[in-house]
């Protein structure tokens, strides 16, 4: 006989027997007498509310720290577009004058 074979018969469906459905429904009934009834007020009910509650929190949490990362950024990249400007308007600054300060000298020199 084969592994597969032997897998099949050995995991094969079969009925469990009359005593057996008696005995798991004679424990569930067992147990549906014994145990505490549901609490609505006071008791597990309000779990789905509170995670409902905590996820929506978390969720306008991560929102508005999304929103602060991105006004961060926005300052950030202002500041450097400030300063790549003043950087820029001094370099030119400095091409002009060394474009004016050669005709100056030629000047002088007469040529």
């Amino acid at each position: 006989m084969t592994l597969e074979r032997q897998l099949q018969e050995a995991l094969r469906a079969e009925d469990p027997g009359e005593d057996f459905t008696r005995a798991v429904l004679a424990r569930v009934a067992a147990a549906k007498k014994t145990a505490p009834p549901a609490r609505t007020r006071g008791g597990l009910a309000w779990w789905p509310s509170a995670l409902a509650a905590s996820v929506l929190a978390t969720g306008i949490g991560l929102q508005a720290l999304h929103v602060q990362v991105q006004q961060q950024r926005a300052r950030e990249a202002g500041m450097q577009l400030a300063m790549a400007l003043e950087i820029t308007g001094y370099e030119l600054n400095e091409v002009q004058r060394r474009l004016d300060r050669p005709e100056s000298k030629r000047e002088e020199n007469g040529t």
